[in-house]
């Protein structure tokens, strides 16, 4: 098979069906393996253990299982697992064994119901977010009253609304059905059309199809193909959003083009095709070495292109219709300084430097960031230390010391962690770090705790309180029989906010961009120019920190 000419595409007509999506696609590629290996039922453990005075269950974690399914059968949420196994964050593999606690870790629950009530019957279009916006009152209150309203709503039902009866008249946000809400400027008016050709690239690696050996695969000798795990997980997510926007009346047309990342003669090709003159927005490439031949060919044809995944500014570099979503390390780091410059002026701010050249450069611009914003009139600047050593003469007792890391070395990291929780006994601190901490598997998580970690990260998922993804869950689990990663949460945001763009403001959407906000299950969207003549950047991340031993986003 000539994986430059596999294409085909889906329109949002089609009647999809249980298991449809992957299943077909599969059985297209691989006609011998009909689906991924399934998630058997499984119990709880009956091996228990005793580590410091606490009982945890340990799980050998099976065939298909996630840490979605595991948390259901233990009756906890996945934050209460990761936080025992940190290093689950970077996946779970059948053998691997996982501490479970033996009771929920106890935690405080506000009262968040109002005993005053009144009654509003459910109109066409409206859902709880919808609802609870129009009222000033949060999703997780209507639901308390209405517990039956988990499973949707319906037209003419009644709710219970807590409070009094205060209608919101300014709500400057379009509610969609499939839980993403994007800001909308409603005087702006571009092309539109019927039907938007949408071309998706993917590295499927189809040319090696022969040499997957799936018996192999089924006994877990070996494994699937990551990046064509990866690319199969992002197209369920980019058809399930597909599927949300037909619910709308959005038609989209999906080209799928399986694009060899190594090879710029298949990646021309592919630019070749008549087709592809035809299309509206493209996703993909994945990796910059072939984003950017075929990002310079969008922007001279004046289509929209998406980098889903890469973080790297150089795929916008003079490229003014090219997006990129994911934001790079000083962005991530920029937005940390604007952070603690407006939230902690008067604490004792650290900047350590330390590591490779490219994380000591960050520190530094880091430090200088945080000076501007903090001591703008020039007469003081944050501190910066040259590593841990002797950072203790820089501290301030009876005032919070936050000291802030640009490095990602695992053993220094640890090493680190280890030193200030000694210190903790003696001055307040807090330590603000990268999202890759939560993957080390040699940093003790009471450090984590008693050092009120923080980090910055692009993605983060709400398992526990999030109604919009408890709704995706479900919905994922309608089609595939099973629990999304997080490759498919990215391609759900990315797809409806794009495809979402699209219809509001039509195929010219990204001359928008900057003022079009967006709010996904994992990751949010606020784009900017990242310099004169080039593409746009996301700059939205997420804080998270620890509190009480879990996972907490700070909003």
């Amino acid at each position: 098979m000539n994986s430059t000419n596999f294409i085909f595409f889906f329109q949002t007509s089609l009647c999809f069906k249980k298991r449809q999506f992957l299943s077909l696609f599969l059985i297209f590629i691989f006609p011998s393996f009909s689906v991924f290996a399934q998630s058997e039922d499984f119990k709880k453990s009956t091996k228990i253990e005793v580590v410091y005075g606490k009982k945890y269950y340990l799980h050998i974690v099976g065939k298909g299982q996630t840490l979605y399914a595991i948390s259901k059968v233990y009756s906890l949420s996945v934050n209460d697992i990761v936080f025992e196994n940190p290093d689950a964050l970077n996946g779970i593999k059948p053998g691997q064994v996982l501490k479970i606690p033996f009771e929920k870790p106890k935690t405080i629950i506000a009262n968040l119901v109002d005993t005053n009530s009144f009654n509003h019957i459910v109109e066409a279009g409206q859902n709880i977010y919808s609802i609870a916006k129009l009222y000033g009152t949060t999703e997780l209150a209507i639901l308390n009253l209405n517990p039956f309203s988990k499973e949707g709503l319906k037209k003419g039902q009644v709710l219970k609304i807590p409070g009094k009866r205060i209608v919101k008249k300014d709500v400057s946000t379009v509610v969609i059905p499939s839980e993403i809400k994007l800001g909308i400027d409603t005087m702006y008016k571009g092309i539109k059309k019927v039907e938007y050709n949408v071309a998706l690239l993917l590295p499927l690696d189809l040319s090696n199809v022969d040499q997957i050996n799936l018996s192999e695969i089924k006994k877990k000798n070996t494994i699937f193909p990551k990046k064509s795990e990866i690319a199969i997980q992002f197209y369920e997510g980019i058809l399930l959003a597909i599927d949300s926007m037909s619910k709308l009346g959005v038609k989209i047309k999906l080209f799928i083009y399986d694009v060899d990342e190594t090879d710029s003669l298949k990646v021309q090709l592919v630019l070749d095709q008549p087709q592809f003159l035809k299309t509206d927005l493209i996703i993909g490439p994945f990796s910059p070495a072939p984003f950017i031949p075929v990002s310079s060919w969008a922007n001279n044809h004046h289509i929209a292109i998406v980098s889903p995944f890469s973080p790297a500014n150089r795929v916008l570099f003079k490229r003014p219709t090219a997006i990129k979503v994911m934001p790079s390390l000083s962005s991530q780091l920029e937005q940390l300084a604007l952070y603690l410059g407006s939230q902690c002026k008067s604490e004792n701010i650290i900047v350590i430097s330390t590591g490779t050249e490219k994380e000591k450069i960050a520190a530094v611009t880091l430090r200088n960031s945080l000076t501007k914003i903090i001591f703008s009139d020039g007469n003081d600047s944050v501190k910066l230390s040259m590593g841990i050593g002797g950072v203790e003469s820089l501290f301030v007792k009876g005032k919070k010391n936050i000291l802030v890391f640009s490095s990602s070395n695992e053993s220094y990291v640890a090493d680190a962690m280890r030193q200030l929780h000694t210190l903790s006994d003696h001055y307040l601190i807090e330590v603000h770090g990268l999202s890759s901490w939560m993957r080390f598997g040699n940093i003790d998580l009471e450090y984590l705790q008693t050092l009120k970690f923080h980090f910055v990260a692009p993605l983060f998922i709400d398992y526990d309180s999030s109604i919009a993804v408890q709704r995706f869950l479900n919905k994922y689990d309608y089609f595939f029989h099973g629990d999304p990663c997080e490759s498919t949460f990215l391609g759900y945001d990315v797809g409806m906010f794009f495809f979402n763009s699209l219809n509001v403001y039509g195929i010219d959407f990204y001359q928008k961009l900057p003022s079009i906000k967006g709010q996904g299950l994992q990751q949010d969207f606020d784009f900017y120019i990242s310099e004169a003549a080039s593409g746009f950047e996301n700059r939205n991340v997420h804080f998270i920190h620890v509190l009480d031993y879990q996972l907490e986003e700070i909003k």
